[in-house]
């Protein structure tokens, strides 16, 4: 094992082991960390330098204890890692200590550690940082529940069924992760990187290995070799994958966090309910993990550091985004974290292909993007904030947006007729997302004013929230079958929802027939145009569009033709009237809009009732 250049100044200690997954170490391993026995010759020669680098994604962020005089022991083979990991289970893990008392914590460790026989007392804290008052301490915990039986190694069941299902194909799908799925979201460190492309698999987690084979099946026709095989059931793997990450959550850590991230990332997307409790539990574990912290002065690698912030933001975009997909409040507020955006460098150490950098390009900006959602997303959950406030919020939302906007357009080519790199599709659909939720807040605010005072600013927000939505459609629609076989962000699957509905109640509230047509016109090239997606390419985030919105798409299309036809036969009798013109109320809207909570956020529905004037929600 190699030991960091500041174990020796109580500093941070990166664990390669498996034995110490999940952020989980024995308080007798906790003194024995920084005294390993040399290895032979032949070990150290077989294992690669890569496992040494950098953080696995099983690693534990605990300091290390003091050095002893014994020599260290530079490296283990992978198989010796194994054998350890196998035949000693860690009993304690991990968690951060709430700065409530972090301070008393240190005092109190300072004192006790001053009495003459401190070697032989327990550990049971460990200092990461103590600086401005601010200590950083994590402490010891027990790993599992008396008396509950767990599995020793969770997810290898699943694993060892998703194995017998995929046979040969395991390789192929492991590239093609690392080729389209890992630049967008680079949650994993070197080390755990190197394994798994040289499969070196018992040195990775179970769950965490049915998480990388679930996600990359999506793009089974990415592959040249396995566009020729039939395609394994999708709806079988993830329930298998699911059950593997649901018995991690009962030993979790730092390898649990990364899985669960791919499991929001991954597809069928339709689990709403499932996702909605996995991204609550992810935070709640990343904030005992402290990944929600700073890890910029600690006494840590680079390669640790680079890690937890990449961990953390994976964490933060799946929860502000997941907010705006399903209609729940963010488990994240913005004052509560402070680790930096995440740098190219810090995301790609090893040099790359351009293709790669662009790709890790578009995480970084989508980090920013998230930056700017979590302002809009304040005023759509809050119940209390004024009118006032909202509107100044809103526009310093819409000016981060439009920097944004022109910061990207120099190296981002996201015309659709263009194929971008990995991501750079997903990533421009999420922003036009977030202009619609502006625009639909803009409206809000509107509406909730005085009628007398405020219709022409109505009748502009209305228009400008019509634009925003047909930008959304205009953009599918000109989507190329290389677009839709790259990595998108699953959330977008309900932004489509979203849009949909949006501009069907435009439609029906146009005050201008042909501002109507207009839509209508729209909204069925958008509707063949998932048509075509879903049966022919195999797009799967346009299914749930389309079963949601398809049979108002062709009610509301129906009701103009009668409108129309009924227009041009008073045209014909010399007896036209503007208000016969009119497109007349359907009676059974409730039959054809989605109005799930779950599936469908209630503060992203056209609101026309009445509400108090001084605030927006």
């Amino acid at each position: 094992m190699a030991r960091s250049s500041t174990a020796a100044s109580g500093g941070l200690m990166l664990f390669q082991d498996d034995s110490y997954a999940a952020g989980v170490v024995t308080e007798r391993e906790l003194q024995c960390l920084t005294t390993e026995t040399p290895t032979s010759a032949s070990d150290r020669s077989t294992r690669p330098a890569s496992n040494r680098s950098a953080v696995h994604a099983t690693t534990t962020f605990l300091p290390a204890a003091p050095a002893t005089s014994n020599p260290p022991r530079t490296s283990r083979s992978a198989d010796s890692r194994d054998t350890s990991r196998r035949a000693d289970s860690p009993t304690h893990g991990s968690l951060i200590v709430g700065p409530t008392v972090a301070e008393d914590v240190q005092i109190l460790e300072n004192y006790l550690s001053l009495g003459n026989n401190t070697a032989s007392r327990p550990r049971g804290y460990r200092t990461v940082f103590s600086a401005n008052n601010d200590p950083v301490i994590y402490w010891s915990v027990p790993k599992r529940r008396e008396g509950l039986h767990m599995a020793k190694d969770p997810g290898r069941s699943q694993l060892e069924v998703m194995e017998q299902v995929l046979g040969p194909a395991q390789d192929e799908l492991i590239t093609l992760f690392f080729r389209f799925v890992h630049p967008c979201f680079p949650i994993m460190d070197e080390g755990m990187l190197e394994d798994l492309r040289e499969r070196r698999m018992k040195a990775v987690s179970c769950t965490l290995r049915c998480w990388v084979l679930m996600t990359a099946v999506p793009l089974w026709d990415r592959s040249p070799v396995l566009r020729n095989w039939p395609h394994p059931s999708h709806a079988f793997l993830a329930n298998q994958a699911l059950m593997s990450l649901q018995e991690d959550f009962m030993v979790p850590g730092v390898h649990t966090v990364c899985a669960a991230i791919l499991d929001l990332l991954a597809r069928p997307v339709k689990s709403v309910a499932n996702n909605i409790t996995v991204a609550a539990r992810t935070v709640g574990l990343a904030h005992s993990l402290g990944l929600n912290r700073d890890p910029s002065s600690w006494h840590a690698t680079a390669a640790e550091k680079s890690l937890r912030m990449r961990l953390w933001w994976a964490v933060l975009i799946n929860d502000h985004w997941a907010s705006l997909a399903h209609g729940t409040p963010p488990n994240i507020i913005s004052d509560r974290y402070d680790v930096p955006i995440p740098d190219l460098a810090s995301c790609t150490p090893i040099p790359t292909s351009d293709e790669e950098r662009q790709a890790l390009e578009s995480f970084r900006q989508l980090c920013i993007l998230t930056e700017i959602l979590s302002g809009p997303l304040t005023l759509v959950y809050s119940l209390k904030t004024q009118a006032d406030t909202a509107t100044r919020e809103l526009r310093k939302a819409e000016c981060s947006l439009d920097e944004w906007e022109m910061s990207v357009r120099h190296f981002f080519d996201l015309r659709p007729e263009i194929e971008p790199p990995a991501g750079h599709c997903s990533l421009w659909l999420c922003f036009l997302s977030l202009r619609l939720l502006i625009q639909r807040l803009y409206l809000r605010l509107a509406l909730l004013q005085p009628s007398h005072s405020a219709e022409e600013e109505k009748h502009y927000r209305n228009g400008m929230l019509r634009k925003a939505a047909l930008a959304i459609l205009d953009f599918v629609i000109a989507l190329e079958p290389s677009h839709c076989d790259e990595f998108w962000f699953a959330h977008v699957t309900h932004y489509l929802v979203t849009s949909t509905t949006i501009l069907l109640r435009c439609t029906i509230e146009a005050p201008d027939p042909s501002i109507a047509q207009t839509s209508m016109a729209k909204l069925l090239t958008f509707r063949q145009k998932l048509v075509t997606a879903t049966t022919e390419w195999g797009w799967d985030l346009a299914d749930l569009c389309l079963e949601r919105c398809s049979e108002a798409i062709t009610r509301i299309a129906e009701a103009h033709s009668a409108a129309d036809a009924a227009a041009m036969d008073i045209h014909q009798m010399g007896e036209l009237g503007s208000s016969d013109m009119l497109l007349q109320p359907l009676t059974d809207m409730g039959a054809f809009l989605p109005a799930d909570s779950l599936d469908f956020p209630w503060e992203m529905l056209w609101d026309t009732f009445d509400g108090p004037s001084t605030a927006i929600l």
